[in-house]
């Protein structure tokens, strides 16, 4: 794991950093680059080998992680190389 150094007015966050490291490491089911927002909520384009046939994409992801928090961001297109840049200004 990479260590985020923080100055000691932050050193606090130390083991916030820790606590959420793995949760944004994790391989996603409901992202790919076909999904649109109507498509993660149609149980058509859910992962046959390990969801259910009622269940949509996120609806069968969150039992996986079991998160106790959530983001959701709904773009009209996705690329695994978008950045995260455009929404830090």
């Amino acid at each position: 794991m990479d260590r985020q150094i923080f100055s000691n007015d932050y050193h606090y966050q130390q083991e916030i950093i820790y606590d959420f490291y793995y949760s944004f490491s994790q391989k996603s089911i409901s992202v790919r680059d076909e999904l649109s927002t109507p498509s993660l909520l149609s149980p058509l384009w859910a992962e046959p080998q390990v969801c259910w046939s009622y269940e949509y994409p996120v609806q069968c992801e969150l039992p996986l992680y079991i998160p106790m928090l959530v983001f959701i961001s709904l773009r009209k297109v996705w690329r695994e190389s978008a950045s995260a840049n455009q929404y830090e200004d």
